[in-house]
């Protein structure tokens, strides 16, 4: 009996010692959580995981959980929008070509000048004296007035393209935006992951020091940790990296861009959008042009018609003054204008071909549009309603076979670390849908509104 019980001591005094030894290779293998803030002192209810709650209203979004609500601050989507009209320097670019555009009308179809001429008649028989000669072309033919017309639509349809070109660029704001709120709301996600490993590691360490587990949960809680940190700080440089694509589009630097808000779980399209009485201003645009080169054919043809010349003409001498009235007519010789004809017929075919063209592209546009609306609703749907509760069981479950002794603490971290995962799919869900909305007003032309 002495003999057996000498061992048994033995045994407990080697297990005490290697316990020690692990506990103190387990404290220097720690990084200084401590000093960095990450473990606050929980409160008695404060539970051993926390974990983000599995019944988050969609419609909110995804923020670190705290006992006070974040403050709302910085500008919104209806500013943002504001700064992109006066500031954008793509917007100075199409603003510029429909000024340049109207110009244009303006420069086109102008009266003809009238021809002065004057000079010195000598003679050694009649006398010298001056000679006045004027000149005016008459444009009965009605070119002149086409061609205006014809300036005129061109001026429309650049008009109207600009409205095309606002749409997209504002829609880019918007998409650039949402990459804002969606990178915002990411750094938050994985905030809170570190938050979760942090509290996962020092609990495995707790555990470690009283000898109920081995070394090989602690591992795995440390390396789930260093994940969680460097995940955190490459989301902190993506989320500075949209920041910076914004500002680009704004014409401003990223320092002087003001703090967004904003809500990614609110929806981009309007309440009352009604998808059959939208109108695509390109299209508005292309049917402009079509009728601009018709225009312009019926102008070359009428340019083919020859306008009469009247002229006036005074000699004078010394002792006499003669008047002459003359009218002249261009006879279409060598060039009777059927090539100028020719090019504007094709030119308007080429418009035709166009507008048609751009029919077809706009309706399967729209309908690829909505295919993608409808699978990014969808993503987000499973995601909400079935792929977190799923996770959420599991973890529920992993908690009290862990609680039973029956499975390992590793369990428990994986089923962690894949219910941050789906919190990271979820926003970026979010953000997609955000986008296909964004892609599905561009297709149908729907002003670009908050």
């Amino acid at each position: 009996m002495n003999t057996t019980l000498r061992m048994v001591v033995l045994v407990a005094l080697a297990i005490q010692f290697g316990t020690a030894s692990m506990i103190a290779l387990g404290e220097e293998a720690l990084p200084p959580l401590e000093e960095e803030g990450v473990w606050p002192e929980a409160a008695s209810d404060t539970p051993a995981f926390p974990l983000l709650s599995a019944s988050r209203d969609p419609a909110v979004p995804l923020q670190p959980q705290s006992a006070d609500p974040p403050p709302v601050y910085g500008i919104g989507l209806h500013e943002i929008l504001d700064l992109a009209l006066r500031q954008s320097p793509e917007l100075s670019v199409q603003r510029a070509k429909v000024g340049e555009s109207r110009m244009r009308a303006l420069a086109t179809g102008l009266l003809p000048n009238p021809e002065i001429g004057a000079g010195v008649k000598r003679s050694h028989t009649e006398g010298s004296g001056p000679v006045l000669e004027v000149k005016q072309e008459l444009p009965i033919n009605g070119a002149l007035g086409l061609e205006r017309q014809a300036a005129q639509l061109l001026y429309n349809a650049d008009s109207t393209n600009l409205r095309r070109e606002i749409q997209i660029i504002l829609g880019e704001v918007q998409t650039r935006y949402v990459e804002v709120l969606a990178r915002r709301e990411l750094d938050g996600v994985e905030q809170h992951g570190m938050e979760v490993a942090s509290e996962s590691l020092r609990l495995v360490s707790d555990t470690l020091k009283v000898g109920l587990i081995s070394t090989l949960p602690f591992g795995l809680a440390q390396t789930e940790y260093a994940s969680a940190k460097n995940a955190k700080q490459l989301s902190e440089r993506e989320f500075q990296l949209a920041r910076q694509g914004l500002a680009r589009l704004l014409g401003m630097e990223e320092p002087a861009l003001p703090v967004i808000s904003g809500d990614l779980g609110q929806s981009l399209l309007p309440p009352d959008l009604n998808p059959d009485r939208q109108s695509r201003p390109d299209l508005q645009a292309a049917s402009l042009r079509v009728q601009a080169a018709q225009t312009s054919v019926a102008a070359a043809n009428r340019a083919c018609i020859p306008n009469p010349v009247l002229g006036y003409s005074r000699e004078e001498t010394d002792d006499s003054r003669e008047d002459f009235f003359t009218v002249g007519l261009e006879i279409p010789l060598f060039n009777r204008k059927v090539a100028r004809v020719q090019e504007r017929i094709a030119e308007s075919q080429t418009a035709s071909v166009e507008r048609t063209a751009l029919g077809k592209s706009v309706r399967a546009e729209i309908d690829l549009a909505m295919s993608q609306l409808e699978a990014r609703q969808q993503a987000v749907l499973i995601f909400e309603t079935e792929i977190r509760p799923s996770i959420q069981r599991a973890l529920e479950a992993a908690k009290d076979a862990f609680r039973s002794g029956t499975t390992d603490l590793s369990l428990i971290l994986q089923t962690q670390a894949r219910l941050i995962e789906q919190e990271r799919n979820t926003v970026r869900a979010l953000g997609d849908l955000r986008k296909a909305e964004i892609e599905y007003l561009l297709a149908l032309g729907a002003p670009i509104n908050p």
